[in-house]
Order: structure tokens, then sequence, then C-alpha cells
């Protein structure tokens, strides 16, 4: 389990040690059926050794938060130290520029996914992550997406506003996680922020007749949150 690009970090015995705990955990619980259809779909890795979130999970509880161990985890760059790491960065003292780094590094949708489940929502910045727009990679833009999703209640009403604006402004209608997630979001928002509603939906309607595929989705996906609601 070699680093992709080796970074050197100080000599810590103690975080030496976990590693190579977590390792032999990681392979114990290594699952290559998983893996191999992972990589049938797609999900490529430096290496990865299917194992499930939960267990993941489980793994990191036998381990203190630490943010050495974590950029430690981060740099063999592993499926499973990679999630591993967002589970263990301690939300209080991971820098942005640490945080930036990861985002900017994310290798599969996957990731985003799991990044906006453990990590990026626990921020103390994560409003000032979900609105730099900046931010061009798409599985970068997708791991904000989704983050958004969980937290877009801790937003102002303008910058709730100014998410829904830049949401539409820049969709990439090629990409069907992005027009999925955002269709998510705006749903999500119309549904809890009543009084953007109206402007929501409005704002969604001429994506209704779209020629494009994805574009409808976001459509679709606002339509069926309201309604449901």
């Amino acid at each position: 389990m070699q680093s992709l690009n080796p970074v050197y970090f100080p000599a810590d015995t103690s975080i030496d040690v976990q590693i190579s705990s977590i390792r032999r955990l990681i392979r114990a619980s290594m699952n290559g059926v998983v893996a191999d259809e992972m990589r049938a779909k797609g999900l490529v890795y430096h290496q990865n050794f299917g194992v499930d979130l939960p267990r993941l999970r489980e793994i990191a509880t036998l381990f203190a938060p630490s943010l050495p161990l974590a950029e430690r985890l981060w740099a063999i760059a592993a499926r499973e130290t990679m999630i591993l790491a967002f589970a263990l960065a301690p939300s209080d003292s991971t820098p942005v520029d640490t945080t930036l780094k990861w985002l900017q590094s994310l290798p599969t949708n996957e990731m985003a996914e799991t990044g906006s489940l453990l990590f990026f929502p626990r921020l103390p910045y994560v409003a000032q992550l979900v609105m730099d727009f900046s931010l061009d990679q798409p599985v970068a833009r997708l791991a904000m997406l989704l983050t958004a999703v969980r937290v877009h209640t801790r937003l102002s009403d303008h910058e709730r506003q100014r998410l829904l604006n830049h949401c539409l402004t820049h969709l990439d209608a090629d990409n069907f996680s992005i027009c999925h997630a955002t269709g998510i979001l705006l749903g999500n928002m119309a549904v809890i922020h009543t009084t953007m509603t109206d402007a929501i939906v409005t704002a969604v309607a001429p994506l209704a007749n779209s020629p494009l595929a994805n574009l409808r989705t976001v459509y679709d996906r606002v339509q069926q949150e309201v309604v449901n609601s």
C-alpha cells in the first residue's frame, strides 16, 4: 500500500504504528469481488481493497481523531485510507488549505459522496466552502453540491439565493451527477425554505422542455421534491 505520489512527513513513531495497524485491518477486511465490481463501474483508485463503508467507520472508531494521521492516510491514496482520513480528520483543527487540497484531488464521485457524508459538513467553515464558486473540477463541485444538501440550513437567505443563482448559471449539461445533485439541492431548498419555493420552481421551469436529458433531470428532481412534500 504505497503512496501514489510520495509525500514526506516528519518522523513520528506513534503515527507509524497506527498506520501499520490500519493497513492490517484494511487487508483483513478486504473484498476482492467488490473491488473488481467497482473497477468495472469506472471507480478507479490507486488501490482499492473493496472494504465497505460501515466496516471502515468501525475501524475509524479504534483511533483518536488526528490531523497528522489523517494527512498520512490521505497521502497513501488508497480508497480505504482516504475514507479513513475523512473520518479521522478533526473538524476543529483541519485548515482550509488541507481541505481544499483534498477537494481538488478527489479521485471519484464515490469519494465526493463520502466526503460530503463524513467530513465536509463537520467543518466550521463549511459555509465558506459551499459558497466557493471558484472550484472548477467536476468532482470537487459535486462534493460541494452534496455537502450543500446537508448544510444549506446553515446559510443566510442571501447566501442561499446566491447558491441558487450559481447552480443554475453553471450547470454542466454533460455531467449527470452534477445535474442530479443540483436537482436534489434545489428541491430540498424549495421544500425547507418556503420563501424560496416559488423562485426555485420558476427558475427551473425552462429546463422541463430542454432537449438535454441531464438538464431535465434538474427540473424533475425539484418537481418530485416539491410535489411529495
